[in-house]
């Protein structure tokens, strides 16, 4: 039911009344008209009747061909002569430029449309194929100024559904072609009026409506896939509307077998080929044949493919599934490795933990991303744009490498940008892992560090991160770091301290001294659980000093001291 309120344009009530009216009777029609009679005014009963006879009026029965193509032609050369156009200029309206001028052309153009379909369906398709190529060149032509007035885009001020009328278009011209030359024409309008059909066409929609004879389907499609078996697969155009015909059309003529045939023998080019096998295999139930063609598709498709990391995620979620953790591990970890990541990384420690084999998989993963990343490890030119630092640095955590994610920190290859990424992860980590040496393991000492440390996922994580992948990490960082904070030596800690001190009165300052009201919370946070660790470090620091001294500082900032009070209060409150 369409929302009420708000206005409903022409184009949007025109696919309402189909929509609503699709399958109405004459008796149907007449109590609605009935209806609609009884709560207007008598003007407007009128109004409704002449529209009415004039359209009953209306004989479209007699199609005048050569009239026809005439009116075409003449519609087409005022648009090219610009008579429907005036100037550009500032529409008050909408704020915007724009071309004024004579919009009559979009109800010309509309009627226009309706008699090609009625050429169509009169069986008239080479006029119905004239007549489109004329209003589809129409719109080329108006993408240069001088052309049409218009103050959207032209089909919106149409009421035609203009993917629709492009598939009447392909299908009047696919029957008026010579047998033999079908594909042909196929391919030939697919490539030039795209925009004006589906993506991707349905190929098996598209012959079932042609009332193709058995004979004409079958050798249409097995012509479709000789074209597109041969043509060059890797153009954008290829894999978003030739390859999608082909594999429909691989399935009609021979099922999964022939898709699976084509698969093994094209897949390194089409992988695509694999995840379809898939889907088909596990649509009938066939969840072990889907399994090895899984594995054959990892055999084939070329490293570094992101399609192996979709069929990669259809294993580890079978060994899910199926409780089998073996099976898991193999998804998962062929899933990191064609696609670096840290949600892949925590599944992999998880999947690795329940197969008894954590310290060696996560050794060679880290390995592996030490090779990628680390320019003093690739053994080829430094590029900023090529190197993840932020996970990297994830990677450092999850593993409690707290030494390499401090020193990544101070890396000079590290831009601004990214070193404050890393130290939005690395300085509450810290913070965490020095209040677990100092504070002895003690739940109370560590409560407003251990809080802080998991409200600064807040920050740095990402929206699309904020899930279990999330929880999981903080989950095994915080399992590990007991025994990560016990390898830390007494002078180490205590030059972390001053780091850490150091960093989140930078980062306070920065915060708070330009006023960055938004992001107060990290302020409070960070100077909260500093002041903390502070107070349990036996430095010789005074309790509470660090949070004094900024209270002091912008004792003006209300807002600012507001944040530190609720994030205080939250860690009181929190429940360990």
């Amino acid at each position: 039911m369409h929302k009420k309120g708000g206005n409903v344009d022409i184009k949007e009530f025109i696919k309402e009344l189909k929509r609503v009216t699709g399958d109405y009777t004459l008796e149907k029609y007449y109590n609605a008209f009935t209806r609609i009679a009884r709560n207007i005014s008598p003007s407007q009963r009128k109004f409704i009747l002449n529209i009415l006879e004039i359209v009953g009026k209306q004989n479209m029965d007699d199609l005048d061909t050569g009239l026809l193509l005439e009116d075409i032609k003449s519609f087409n050369d005022r648009v090219e002569s610009g008579k429907y156009y005036d100037h550009w200029g500032w529409d008050e309206k909408t704020h915007r430029e724009r071309e004024f001028g004579d919009e009559s052309w979009a109800d010309e153009m509309d009627a226009f449309f309706r008699k090609a379909c009625h050429a169509y369906e009169k069986k008239e398709y080479r006029i119905a194929v004239k007549v489109y190529e004329v209003l589809f060149s129409i719109f080329w032509m108006a993408d240069e100024p001088g052309h049409l007035p218009r103050g959207c885009g032209y089909e919106e001020m149409l009421v035609t559904d203009l993917k629709e009328e492009g598939l009447y278009f392909l299908k009047a011209a696919l029957v008026s072609e010579k047998v033999d030359k079908r594909h042909e024409r196929f391919h030939e309008i697919i490539s030039k009026y795209r925009h004006f059909l589906p993506t991707p066409v349905d190929i098996e929609k598209l012959v079932d409506e042609m009332a193709f004879t058995e004979n004409e389907k079958k050798s249409f499609l097995l012509k479709i896939i000789e074209m597109y078996s041969s043509i060059p697969t890797d153009s954008h155009h290829y894999r978003l509307y030739f390859q999608p015909v082909l594999f429909q059309a691989l399935l009609l003529t021979g099922g999964v077998k022939r898709l699976k045939d084509f698969a093994i023998k094209n897949g390194r080019n089409n992988p695509e080929a694999f995840e379809l096998l898939i889907f088909e295999l596990k649509k009938s139930g066939d969840e072990k044949s889907a399994l090895e063609v899984a594995r054959t598709g990892l055999s084939i498709i070329p490293k570094g493919s992101r399609r192996r990391e979709y069929i990669a995620e259809y294993i580890a979620e079978t060994g899910r599934n199926t409780a089998n953790p073996s099976l898991e591990l193999e998804g998962v970890r062929e899933a990191f490795y064609s696609r670096m990541s840290i949600g892949y990384l925590v599944q992999l420690h998880e999947a690795s933990v329940q197969c008894g084999c954590n310290g060696e998989e996560m050794s060679k993963a880290l390995a592996a991303l030490e090779k990628r990343y680390l320019p003093e490890k690739t053994g080829k030119g430094f590029d900023d744009d090529d190197v993840d630092w932020y996970l990297m640095n994830q990677a450092y955590v999850l593993m409690g490498k707290s030494r390499e994610s401090f020193a990544l920190c101070n890396n000079k290859s590290v831009d601004r940008y990214d070193a404050d990424k890393i130290k939005a992860l690395t300085i509450p980590y810290m913070i965490y892992l020095l209040g677990m040496k100092y504070g002895g393991g003690k739940a109370d000492s560590l409560k407003d560090i251990k809080f802080g440390w998991r409200a600064s996922f807040e920050s740095p994580w990402s929206a699309n991160d904020k899930n279990d992948i999330m929880n999981s990490f903080i989950d095994v960082t915080e399992k590990n770091a007991g025994t990560v904070a016990g390898t830390i030596k007494d002078e180490e800690a205590a030059g972390y301290l001053k780091w850490c001190k150091k960093e989140v009165s930078k980062r306070v300052d920065d915060i708070v001294g330009n006023k960055c009201t938004e992001s107060y919370y990290i302020a409070a946070n960070l100077l909260v659980t500093m002041n903390e660790l502070l107070n349990i470090s036996n430095m010789g620091e005074l309790t509470d000093g660090l949070l004094a001294y900024y209270y002091k500082k912008y004792s003006r900032y209300s807002a600012f001291k507001k944040e530190i009070i609720a994030f205080r209060d939250k860690c009181e409150n929190v429940q360990e």
